[in-house]
């Protein structure tokens, strides 16, 4: 997808982040793991993803709306990138149209 839209960007509408890491992830689960997989956040290859470019997707090129149960060092690795989030806490507060609309404006590539 990304050699063919290089401009993809990804609205990941969730209660969690899914951005564990095998070395962070408490259940040690890849359910809970895809994001970090696709920012390239993996420190070694994951046997059976061969086929798969981690680092796929740029930290700027990814929008979170609706966090509201993220793990420890889940939220310390967010934090310090670039990715944006909108927790249910912005929902709450400016209502799901509004967030979608800067969530949209914060991805944008012509920005």
């Amino acid at each position: 997808m990304h050699r063919a839209y290089p401009d993809l960007g990804v609205i990941w509408i969730d209660a969690h982040a899914d951005a564990n890491t095998p070395r962070t992830s408490p259940s040690a689960h890849y359910h809970g793991m895809p994001a970090a997989h696709l920012l390239g956040w993996f420190e070694d290859p994951l046997p059976g993803f061969e086929w798969f470019t981690p680092g796929c997707l740029e930290e700027t090129r990814l929008a979170y709306i609706g966090l509201r149960d993220i793990d420890a060092e889940e939220g310390r690795m967010l934090r310090a990138s670039n990715v944006h989030v909108f927790t249910m806490r912005e929902v709450d507060k400016y209502g799901i149209a509004k967030v979608i609309e800067m969530a949209l404006s914060a991805i944008d590539p012509n920005k």
